[in-house]
């Protein structure tokens, strides 16, 4: 992202974005995953713009009713399994807070271990740290390949014959209680 695209996210929403965030999206740290969502922390003005506007009204989905953000809450990512990640555009340093499945209610800071809310940096650190400790190389220009192995291939074949026998036993216990 440069600056023009965060200049753009700024005028969509008529606010400025704290100097440390603004900061990370124009030296994005995640060089295989510039320009998209695919991280807890995005790297697209465009799904950013989106989303943003999307979160901010409030909407009816599949039977549930969810609330608007409120204004001082700008997402910057989700996880892909129903995190929301936020910061809060009138605190400095800037914290990120979680949402859980767009529950607005729920809002709450990103904690360390010993329970302090975390800054941004410190938040994006502990994201590289794992995937640092996943083996990924966040230097890479091209996302890192997840093959399933071998292990991973047989222990879910092993789990899928335990569970056939496991309800076939079942089905032969059923059908001698019923006396058939």
């Amino acid at each position: 992202m440069n600056e023009s695209d965060v200049k753009r996210i700024e005028d969509a929403f008529n606010l400025t974005l704290p100097s440390d965030y603004r900061h990370l999206l124009i030296h994005f740290p995640v060089r295989f995953s510039k320009g998209t969502t695919e991280q807890p922390l995005w790297d697209n003005a465009d799904a950013l713009i989106s989303r943003n506007r999307e979160l901010r009204n409030e909407r009816k989905s599949l039977g549930v009713q969810y609330l608007p953000v409120p204004d001082h809450y700008f997402l910057i990512g989700e996880d892909g399994g129903g995190w929301q990640f936020l910061i809060d555009l009138h605190e400095h340093p800037t914290i990120v807070y979680i949402m859980e499945f767009e529950r607005v209610g729920q809002i709450g800071p990103a904690a360390t271990d010993d329970g302090k809310p975390q800054s941004i940096n410190d938040w994006l650190h502990s994201h590289l740290l794992e995937l640092k400790n996943d083996g990924v190389d966040i230097n890479s220009e091209t996302a890192p390949a997840y093959n399933m192995s071998w292990g991973c291939i047989l222990g879910t074949l092993g789990f899928c014959i335990v569970m056939a026998i496991t309800i076939a036993l079942m089905i032969a216990g059923f059908q001698w209680l019923a006396g058939y």
